[in-house]
């Protein structure tokens, strides 16, 4: 039986779909040059406010042509303080506090693995190598940024155990990069967007301090797709259609239209 594999990133650190034992499986349209890679990745609008790492997920997983409702999520995820263990806070509250927060990217792997999906965690640890290798095959990647910089502080658990919230995070699927900087399918708006490599590197560093210490699940993936990649005109989305987001660009949002059914 052969894996199927998606990606996604966080907090400088990425969720990486790869299969268990098997050369990473690129989606169905990604093209790569000297000095840039993209990935045909869907748009889609998150549905309620603080749902940004679920609709990311939708994305990633939309790149494969597998549509899942991002509320399939609200029944895998548990409800934890702690965002590496769960979701912390109401997914229908305000965005930018660290009461209604949402929630890291280890809590995700055994949901996704429960979808088909095997999960990968990484941490950029300052720079974009890990982040480039995964474009550069064809595997989308749902990245952790820290839209107002690092304002990171500790909390505890009830048995001590040590975690860093930031407030001000949003979660977007990067599908692309070339020599200007770093492209993505953002949730909050159904749109795509772009930042230089120094903003986009400064928002996913201040991520980083956010960083998990332990050991990561593996999952399992049920579907391969065999598709192959076609030329980088038919997939990399026209620049002049990417904005850059102003200084006033929030994160989450709601309201949008559902994916087409499978």
């Amino acid at each position: 039986m052969r894996l199927r594999s998606l990606l996604v990133t966080a907090l400088g650190v990425v969720i990486a779909l790869a299969n268990a034992g098997l050369p990473i499986i690129p989606v169905s349209a990604h093209s790569v040059g000297a000095d840039s890679a993209f990935i045909d990745v869907p748009l889609y609008t998150q549905q309620r406010n603080l749902s940004c790492e679920y609709a990311s997920l939708v994305i990633a997983m939309g790149a494969y042509d597998t549509w899942v409702s991002e509320w399939t999520f609200d029944e895998l995820v548990p409800a934890s303080d702690n965002p590496h263990w769960g979701y912390r806070g109401d997914i229908n509250g305000s965005w930018g506090n660290t009461v209604d927060y949402g929630v890291y990217p280890e809590a995700l792997v055994r949901p996704l693995a429960e979808l088909g999906f095997r999960g990968e965690v990484f941490y950029g640890k300052g720079e974009a190598r890990s982040l480039e290798r995964f474009l550069a095959n064809g595997v989308p990647v749902a990245v952790w940024l820290g839209m107002r910089g690092d304002q990171s502080y500790y909390e505890y658990t009830d048995d001590g155990t040590p975690y860093k919230i930031n407030p001000g995070y949003h979660v977007v699927v990067a599908y692309g990069y070339d020599e200007s900087g770093v492209y993505a399918s953002d949730p909050a708006s159904g749109s795509s967007v772009s930042w230089s490599w120094g903003d986009f590197m400064w928002m996913w560093n201040a991520m980083m301090a956010c960083r998990w210490r332990c050991g990561l699940w593996h999952g399992r993936r049920l579907w391969q797709p065999t598709r192959h990649p076609t030329s980088r005109q038919a997939t990399r989305r026209p620049v002049s259609a990417v904005d850059r987001p102003s200084q006033s660009h929030r994160g989450c949002g709601a309201s949008g239209t559902m994916p087409p059914s499978a």
